[in-house]
């Protein structure tokens, strides 16, 4: 149950983090929006063109305001891959700030 700003529902999400050793049966997320009018965007919402890679819907924004560990159980199906290599060093740099 997500409370305040959380976002919610199913939703696609990068998986910045495979389960390993140190996260036990977790994964780390960064969820996926694709609401362009976000009263509370800012830095940390990083710009995700939809391509043939990925297979968004839709133009999306990285939330890594709300990144989070989650059980391996809640995560779906494989719908892409992120592969725009400059998205993934904006994402990577602007975590490592943030965190």
């Amino acid at each position: 149950m997500n409370t305040g700003s959380e976002i919610n529902g199913d939703r696609p999400s990068l998986i910045y983090k495979a389960s390993d050793s140190t996260l036990g049966e977790d994964v780390i997320v960064i969820p996926l929006t694709s609401a362009f009018l976000q009263k509370q965007s800012d830095k940390y919402d990083i710009f995700v063109p939809k391509d043939k890679a990925n297979n968004l819907f839709q133009n999306s924004y990285a939330r890594l305001r709300q990144i989070r560990s989650v059980s391996i159980k809640r995560v779906g199906k494989s719908i892409g891959t992120l592969a725009d290599e400059k998205v993934i060093q904006i994402i990577n740099e602007q975590a490592k700030k943030m965190l």
